[in-house]
């Protein structure tokens, strides 16, 4: 009877362990508070860029197998560390006409908000705050603002991701919960 408890034990922990959400803390390969020198060993890290306010340092990296909801990512992407530790992850889809990325931006907030729940936002912006993480997508058109540019180029839109840990100050965070709230 022990055994039949210990393998059914054994059972449970792997198919929940297998069904955990890969963007719970993090996305695929990254998780919040991985320290950069555990980044540094798989990935280089370029460009590095200080924000003395915030008391962040922001770097490049090529991460070709970064998987979000199937976004094909364009590369280099931007992590973000404090205190040495990894705080924030950003990236945009590579571009494409706004049809394909107004397609892909709800699909995104779709799958998103299963994990996430209801987002706060449009249908430009969705963003969500678990308590652990803050999620922003943006459906990001330039059609207009490239017209007089290049009339030819179709591939004018992309969508925007970013994630953070939780480091919003006192006054974001309120703010934050009272636009939620209003969207009620």
């Amino acid at each position: 009877m022990r055994k039949i408890f210990l393998i059914l034990s054994i059972l449970c922990l792997f198919s929940a362990s297998s069904f955990a959400s890969p963007h719970e803390n993090g996305i695929d390969d990254f998780y919040f508070g991985q320290p950069i020198e555990e980044i540094q060993q798989q990935y280089e890290l370029l460009n590095e860029e200080y924000d003395e306010e915030e008391g962040i340092t922001k770097y490049e990296a090529q991460v070709l197998s970064l998987n979000f909801y199937d976004i094909k990512v364009d590369q280099p992407i931007t992590l973000e560390f404090k205190n040495n530790n990894l705080c924030g992850i950003s990236f945009t889809s590579v571009t494409t006409t706004p049809a394909e990325t107004t397609e892909l931006y709800k699909n995104v907030v779709s799958f998103a908000s299963v994990q996430y729940g209801k987002p706060l936002g449009n249908d430009f912006m969705a963003t969500w705050f678990t308590g652990k993480i803050f999620l922003g997508i943006a459906n990001i058109d330039l059609t207009e603002a490239l017209s007089s540019i290049n009339s030819n180029n179709k591939n004018t839109a992309y969508v925007s991701v970013y994630m953070y840990e939780k480091y919003m100050g006192e006054n974001e965070l309120k703010v934050f919960k009272q636009m939620v709230a209003s969207q009620k």
